[in-house]
């Protein structure tokens, strides 16, 4: 009896329904840690200082990747611990932990200082950051008109609602230190660690454990410079509170996978646009759990902020753009400049182009892809 053999169009069709299952449930996962986190890290930092906070969680976030590894439910490079002072995986994430640091602890500081919404409005403006960075570092060409009319948009919702804010009615620009320096961090880190995720392949739990691990010692000597009082009054006053901090160490380890999943599937510019949505939910929580929100007008300035978000597309790549390499100082995006390679890893990286090619085209169904790329829309 003559085997059936499956044409190439059927398996294609089956690669690329994979890559749709995954990239959807990657932005799934990632939109409900994030959007839930950052009210769980606004009830904690009125009680609890930051630093104390941002190393429980990476503290507990480390416990559990380790546990599921002896588990065998997760997986990690041997590499990083024969030898992880040479490990290259391990001196990128180094790096790495460094702006991820950065981007909790103004995170964390701005929820102190303001209300919920004001980070978001600087959150869902990063589009306007990322897109400079992403043409001077990644090889990507400039935005299009759609983009434009997105960072307009942007731009008028935020500056609209920083004239209805009252911490900049009474503070002036001077309450906004820390959010502004959330802003800047969470741009630099989401190119840094698209590079990571590019030009470094290494197991996703290993990008977990490496982001957790680097940065807690940095978090610690900042907890200490600043002489932040580690006052577990409120943790041993309040099971509710106790409660709190459990649920925000473990969504905190969800998001640590389900962030590198996502980042190492869509580009930097989508990433940030997958973290701009999913804060639609964080402003329907903070509306319904207490009343430190905007005005209705500042909140429909929100949205518009991320209308321009959602509406953004990210610029194709640019053939023969040099780029920017964590392991090196530059490297050519052309693919037809790269090396000769052996058979097996050839075909891997005829793999690798297939995926990507795949991804681009369900991000251009999705309204969140390069602008331009004909080839790409025609597929889908």
């Amino acid at each position: 009896m003559a085997q059936h053999t499956p044409s190439p169009e059927s398996t294609a069709a089956a690669a690329a329904s994979l890559a749709y299952s995954n990239i959807l449930l990657s932005v799934l996962s990632y939109s409900f840690c994030s959007g839930t986190l950052l009210i769980l890290n606004k009830v904690l930092t009125i009680s609890l200082p930051p630093g104390l906070i941002g190393c429980i969680q990476f503290s507990s976030t480390t416990v559990i990747v380790l546990v599921l590894y002896m588990l065998n439910v997760v997986s990690l490079d041997k590499s990083i611990f024969r030898d992880p002072f040479r490990s290259p995986i391990v001196r990128g994430y180094a790096k790495y932990s460094v702006l991820f640091l950065i981007g909790v602890y103004s995170n964390m500081r701005a929820l102190a200082a303001s209300n919920v919404d004001t980070v978001i409005v600087f959150r869902s403006s990063t589009p306007l950051l990322v897109c400079f960075l992403d043409m001077t570092f990644m090889g990507r060409a400039g935005p299009g008109p759609r983009s434009v009319l997105a960072m307009a948009l942007m731009v008028v919702g935020a500056a609209a609602y920083v004239l209805t804010d009252a911490a900049f009615t009474l503070d002036g620009a001077s309450a906004y230190f820390w959010v502004a320096v959330y802003y800047f961090a969470i741009c630099c880190e989401m190119i840094f660690g698209k590079m990571l995720t590019r030009d470094l392949k290494c197991e996703l739990g290993t990008s977990v454990l490496l982001t957790n691990v680097l940065t807690l010692p940095f978090m610690l000597l900042v907890s200490l410079g600043t002489s932040e009082s580690w006052n577990l009054g409120p943790l041993l006053e309040s099971p509710s509170y106790v409660a709190t901090l459990f649920v925000s160490c473990c969504v905190g380890t969800g998001i640590g996978f389900a962030s590198w999943w996502c980042r190492s599937l869509v580009s930097s510019t989508s990433f940030t646009v997958v973290g701009i949505v999913n804060k639609v939910l964080t402003v329907l929580l903070n509306i319904a759990l207490w009343d430190k929100h905007s005005s209705p007008f500042g909140t429909f300035s929100l949205f518009l902020c991320l209308g321009g978000g959602v509406m953004y597309q990210q610029a194709p790549l640019v053939s023969g753009a040099v780029v920017t390499s964590v392991t090196s100082s530059s490297a050519s995006s052309d693919p037809s400049s790269s090396p000769p390679t052996g058979g097996g890893e050839q075909r891997d990286e005829e793999r690798a182009e297939k995926d990507r090619e795949e991804v681009e085209a369900l991000l251009n169904h999705m309204g969140m892809g390069g602008e331009g790329d004909e080839k790409d829309r025609a597929r889908v």
